[in-house]
């Protein structure tokens, strides 16, 4: 089973397993989602922009601000991938009617991982954070879409490189 057969069949049982809710996040409420968008890396990184996929998962803790945990993952120039684990508190604006703006910013761990000059895998890890503005859009009780646009600081390989991050996804809302 391919990759993307797994998240389709992940977001397509939590969309059949999720309560009938409100349209907009309140305290307590939880919200998953997966995100696809693009990285422009800059040129500590290969000056290059890529593909980046992402999975996420969070909970509403005031109307206001909501905390949340994200994995994400682009493919790199010279066969190098570069995932994120990212912890994220997200500041909510407010609703206008079933659009939720927000801004992100976040701390976490980067991975850069590489094929060296005999072929052989070659990582390093580091600190990363990462900061942003989105907005969420609702289309009926549960379901939505989500688009954010950022930037991402990483240190690997002792070389801190910052990167201009955009994405939309799917969100589905797990609550009340």
């Amino acid at each position: 089973m391919n990759e993307r057969s797994v998240v389709f069949r992940v977001v397509l049982l939590l969309v059949l397993a999720v309560p009938q809710a409100w349209a907009q996040l309140a305290p307590g409420d939880l919200e998953v989602g997966i995100d696809g968008g693009i990285i422009s890396l800059d040129s500590a990184a290969g000056d290059d922009t890529e593909a980046i996929f992402g999975i996420r998962g969070g909970f509403m803790a005031t109307p206001r601000f909501g905390f949340e945990i994200e994995y994400k993952i682009a493919e790199a120039p010279l066969d190098s991938d570069l995932s994120t684990w990212m912890g994220n508190v997200l500041y909510n604006f407010g609703s206008y009617g079933s659009l939720d703006p927000f801004a992100y910013a976040g701390f976490g761990l980067a991975l850069l991982e590489t094929e060296g000059v005999f072929g052989q895998p070659v990582d390093d890890k580091g600190l990363a954070w990462q900061g942003g503005v989105g907005a969420r859009m609702f289309f009926g009780a549960r379901f939505g879409v989500r688009f954010q646009a950022g930037a991402l600081y990483e240190n690997t390989f002792d070389a801190g490189s910052t990167h201009v991050v955009a994405t939309a996804g799917l969100t589905v809302r797990l609550g009340r």
